[in-house]
């Protein structure tokens, strides 16, 4: 059925070398001008895999030449319906090397197939959009942060006040979280994730008005909503493109690859803001940060478009495979969430899940006014300057523990290295809060929150992983509930945050319950966290 293929045509080039029935070269890649003429010899009745000659009847079972990929070997048939008859065509791979299978001659080099080495570009080029479209969202959402101190003096806003704008944008980011879940496991990472860069582009480009408005609070909360809502697709999105088709030993790399680029986007908004809005005026920051989005996401549709074949490849190849093992239809996310064994693992992981985002809002929205408050640096620049050192290391090191963590998958099962990689990022950075809520040392607080912030970046080999290895089709929609309860901590965190720094005045309380909770997670994951797949639970 023209479903079952991957809707594309194959083109003259693509079918160049084709033959009726026959056998594919053993794997020794003997393909002589001898092996070549017995295989001629012998096309008329066709072998079957085990090397039996068997009579077929000359009728063509593939009406149209849809290419799919089932590959035995390094051989892909090519037929619509998916038959094994006489009409079914058959290619030779990318990868050099066949197998035993029922027919046709090696293919072309000039119409190499969307076999192993172009998939494996199609990843990396999927890796490098949802990536840099992370990277953005990072750099419209801190850019409040950063500018928060001039907007308290241009707008007279109270703490409370403050607190209630910073948490806006985490309301519609909760609202859009299943939807994008959804999204993202249905019609693929990519896609949903430049429909979501687009609008929260287009939100944050409409942030800049709150400056000529007569009341410039609720223009700005209403922007920073749908800001919210468009950047909601990010992690589901990201989630989507790893389990969906990155390979399973590189899974750890890619996804660290992503966040880093994320927290990449925080060295450019605490780089560039503070020039940005002295020079330019604080509004001109959303103005040109939400340009550059709009212009990414068409310039990534386009690469997008030129990849989606190769996409489609490796999608089709995997339904396949599924279809071969004699897989039974899954049940839906819903059906599966059911089950109280997997409830309570989803349960679980959403408590680390709104620890991690507890932590990360919270730092991420109110370093500047801590900075200011209990350090006393006052100065936007020197701030800014710290603030983007700190995320900048933090970076390196979420690209750098993604690698060593594949690398420990061949020694240690890995729900082991998970549970490392969590552990450091709880254990610490519970350490340094406690630090934090008792020093006024400029020092002192910038190496804690750089030590609790670089340490806290382990997660990203250890829980963003985990989801993609247990979830597998499901990552998407798991993801999508799990960082639901980290975006209402982040929330409530916000909303905390202003009421605690305002009633007291400092941060203290702030950072000695963060401490606890993040000891607390540590304690969770290393008790429950074993690898159990929720599907087989």
């Amino acid at each position: 059925m023209a479903s079952n293929s991957i809707g594309a045509r194959a083109t003259s080039g693509q079918l160049r070398g084709l033959r009726r029935g026959g056998a594919p070269p053993e794997r020794d890649g003997r393909h002589g001008a001898a092996s070549t003429a017995r295989r001629n010899q012998r096309h008329a009745g066709g072998f079957d895999k085990d090397g039996r000659r068997h009579r077929r009847a000359r009728s063509s079972h593939c009406p149209r030449r849809s290419r799919y990929l089932d590959s035995d070997g390094g051989w892909y048939k090519t037929s619509e319906d998916r038959t094994d008859g006489p009409g079914c065509y058959y290619y030779r791979g990318a990868d050099g090397e066949g197998g035993r299978g029922q027919g046709g001659e090696a293919k072309s080099d000039e119409s190499r197939s969307v076999g192993a080495g172009s998939g494996r570009e199609a990843w990396q080029v999927q890796i490098f959009i949802v990536g840099t479209c992370m990277l953005l969202c990072n750099l419209d959402r801190v850019a409040m942060g950063i500018l928060a101190v001039p907007l308290i003096q241009e707008f007279s806003l109270s703490m409370t006040q403050l607190g209630v704008l910073q948490s806006s944008y985490l309301w519609g980011y909760l609202i859009g979280q299943l939807p994008a879940g959804l999204a993202s496991d249905r019609y693929g990472g990519v896609p949903v994730m430049l429909v979501g860069l687009l609008v929260w582009s287009l939100a944050t480009c409409g942030t800049a008005l709150a400056k000529f408005s007569a009341n410039p609070l609720s223009i700005a909360i209403a922007t920073r909503v749908l800001m919210g809502l468009g950047s909601s697709v990010a992690l589901p999105a990201v989630a989507a493109t790893v389990a969906s088709n990155v390979p399973s030993d590189q899974k750890a790399r890619a996804t660290t690859l992503s966040y880093a680029l994320f927290n990449i986007g925080n060295v450019v908004a605490n780089l560039c803001t503070p020039y940005v809005s002295e020079y330019l005026g604080w509004h001109w920051s959303f103005a040109i940060y939400g340009s550059l989005g709009v212009l990414w996401a068409a310039l990534s549709w386009y690469l997008y478009k030129k990849a989606r074949f190769s996409i489609a490849a490796s999608k089709v190849t995997r339904n396949l495979e599924a279809r071969d093992k004699g897989d039974r239809p899954k049940p839906s996310v819903f059906q599966l969430l059911l089950k109280r064994k997997v409830m309570l693992q989803v349960l679980i992981l959403a408590y680390c899940h709104s620890t991690i985002g507890l932590g990360y809002f919270t730092l991420q929205s109110w370093i500047p006014v801590f900075m200011a408050k209990d350090l006393g640096i006052a100065s936007l620049k020197v701030a800014g300057l710290c603030t983007a050192v700190v995320w900048l290391a933090t970076s390196f090191n979420t690209a750098f523990v993604g690698v060593i963590a594949d690398k420990l998958l061949s020694k240690m099962e890995f729900w082991k290295v998970r549970k490392v990689a969590m552990t450091v990022s709880t254990i610490i950075p519970a350490g340094c809060f406690f630090v934090l809520s008792t020093t006024q040392s400029p020092m002192v607080g910038i190496f804690c929150i750089l030590i609790g912030l670089v340490s806290w970046s382990f997660d990203y080999a250890g829980f963003h992983p985990y989801i993609v290895e247990v979830s597998g089709e499901y990552s998407g929609t798991i993801l999508s509930f799990t960082n639901s309860a980290g975006v209402i901590a982040g929330i409530a965190g916000n909303i905390a945050t202003g009421y605690l720094v305002g009633l007291e005045g400092n941060f203290t309380s702030v950072f000695r319950i963060l401490s606890g909770v993040y000891l607390v997670s540590c304690i969770l994951w290393n008790i429950f966290m074993k690898g159990e797949k929720l599907e087989g639970m």
